[in-house]
């Protein structure tokens, strides 16, 4: 936790330094960033995350979203794997590309591995 506290802080920093120079993401307005929401659901109450809060609020923020870890999105598709580090959200599902529905399954998933594909839904989030 405190290694991604770490790379959070910095990742928000940076993007709130861009925005002094290039402006906000338009959608900035009415955001989490903008109300404060975002680190009041993190619990982010330290000096330094109040500080950077009030920056934030002050000069905006470049990005809306920050941090994905790799591979997301079709990358994860070409090579194989899941998206991200987070459990697979279901064992099949479908995908709208273009206009198109494609089905989906997770990753080398077959009849030896079924069981131990466990929803994020029904993993216990403590673990």
């Amino acid at each position: 936790d405190d290694v991604y506290e770490r790379i959070n802080y910095h990742a928000i920093k940076a993007s709130m330094t861009i925005s002094k120079e290039k402006g906000r993401y338009s959608c900035f307005e009415g955001s989490d960033w903008d109300n404060g929401n975002y680190f009041e659901l993190r619990e982010y109450k330290s000096e330094k995350w109040n500080l950077l809060r009030e920056e934030v609020n002050t000069y905006g923020m470049r990005n809306g979203y920050l941090i994905a870890v790799a591979p997301n999105g079709s990358t994860a598709t070409i090579a194989g794997t899941s998206e991200g580090i987070d459990p697979v959200m279901a064992r099949f599902w479908h995908e709208e590309k273009k206009g198109s529905i494609i089905p989906k399954t997770a990753p080398i998933l077959n009849e030896d591995n079924y069981w131990y594909y466990n929803s994020a839904y029904n993993i216990d989030q403590k673990w």
